[in-house]
């Protein structure tokens, strides 16, 4: 396993080389934090031009009161969404990415609202914070519950209100099932109103149910390190694709 979680992250790091190179971010941060991650040495070049940074923002669902789901063994979602979004964080960052994230403790986003509406105002706040960086990808980290124990694999959800987050959607598909999960065949699907984030959000929003926490098999590898970290390295990696993807477009 440890092999495996070796080889999506040098994946990962190839690709920020890439995609500092194509995007023009990186330089010495970018030497810096593979040199951290890796104990090698590589010569990176400084960055080309003084384009911004891509950025992403990281949405770990749940926390404070509101759990989420929990699993026959008691894992509760909110931990697994928080482990998975610092990792995936520390990922990005060391590829050269900016990040934000909208908690990085087990704490809702409530601002003291009364007991009876925290549960809304600990979404408006998370779209507050997407509406504040639109240019930013946007990330909600989850996981899902069933009554079919048997239902399992990583499944994401798109926004409908801007075209670039189906694209997104399908990127990390496609790295889950190439590093992670080639028996998934969960196609993506676009969110209706009842996800409020992607059915309000503007720019690239995307909602990532890493897995079912109702099924005893996948609940027990979301609660290792180790599958946590091969998690958040697809993710990475589909990000990372995305990124690359959508400004060669737009040079062409």
């Amino acid at each position: 396993m440890r092999k495996r979680i070796g080889g999506l992250l040098s994946c990962a790091l190839v690709l920020g080389c890439f995609c500092g190179a194509v995007l023009s971010f990186g330089g010495t941060e970018l030497y810096d934090c593979m040199t951290g991650l890796t104990g090698t040495s590589a010569a990176v070049s400084e960055p080309v031009t003084n384009q911004p940074r891509p950025m992403v923002i990281l949405d770990a669902g749940h926390g404070g009161e509101d759990g989420g789901a929990v699993s026959a063994a008691g894992a509760a979602e909110k931990s697994l969404n928080l482990s998975i979004a610092l990792t995936l964080g520390d990922m990005l960052r060391a590829c050269g990415i900016d990040v934000i994230y909208t908690r990085t403790g087990d704490d809702g986003l409530y601002d003291g609202a009364a007991t009876g509406h925290r549960k809304m105002a600990d979404l408006k706040n998370r779209l507050a914070v997407r509406q504040q960086y639109p240019d930013a990808v946007f990330l909600s980290i989850h996981m899902n519950t069933f009554s079919d124990p048997r239902c399992c694999g990583m499944q994401l959800f798109y926004s409908l209100n801007d075209p670039s987050s189906e694209v997104l959607a399908q990127c990390l598909r496609d790295s889950c099932r190439r590093y992670l999960q080639p028996e998934n065949n969960r196609v993506c699907r676009a969110a209706d109103a009842s996800i409020y984030l992607l059915d309000r959000a503007d720019g690239t929003t995307v909602l990532a149910e890493c897995g079912f926490l109702s099924n005893p098999t996948e609940a027990a590898r979301l609660m290792t390190a180790e599958y946590r970290e091969q998690t958040a390295a697809v993710l990475c990696v589909g990000i990372l694709e995305y990124l690359t993807n959508q400004k060669e477009s737009s040079v062409q």
